[in-house]
């Protein structure tokens, strides 16, 4: 089996697990060893079968991050390194305002906590800190 053999193997092995971009396959793929010409043909020939759409696959992750309640500022950098080349207005543009977001989550998630007291300010500000929002925009939130 040749190397070319072996890394379509590879190639359509990781398909079938999952749907990934094509920069993500390039990476993979270099571990056989072969030029970027046959790595580039090979994505080339799986995009032409219809196994590989990134755009689709953008769209999906940005849908997957916003379920999770990542903030746009942190899922642009997820796809940063991931070494996915995108709009930025893309990801600003199917998402929610960051206070809204935030608004929701306190409605919601932190309905429970007293925001009045510090410490359970604190968390909730570290929590949502963490998900990647502006303080700015935690700050506001909170005080209303």
């Amino acid at each position: 089996m040749t190397e070319i053999e072996k890394a379509k193997h590879y190639l359509y092995k990781l398909l079938a697990m999952k749907s990934w971009h094509s920069v993500e396959l390039q990476k993979k793929l270099k571990k056989y060893e072969l030029s970027s010409e046959e790595i580039s043909n090979l994505i080339e020939e799986v995009e032409k079968l219809g196994y590989i759409n990134d755009d689709e696959w953008l769209a999906s992750f940005i849908r997957g991050q916003t379920a999770k309640k990542i903030s746009p500022r942190m899922i642009t950098c997820k796809l940063r390194q991931r070494g996915v080349s995108f709009d930025p207005e893309l990801v600003k543009g199917t998402m929610e305002s960051e206070s809204l977001q935030i608004s929701a989550l306190l409605k919601t998630k932190y309905k429970n906590r007293d925001l009045k007291d510090y410490k359970e300010s604190r968390k909730v500000y570290a929590s949502l800190a963490r998900k990647g929002f502006s303080h700015q925009a935690i700050l506001s939130e909170i005080k209303k």
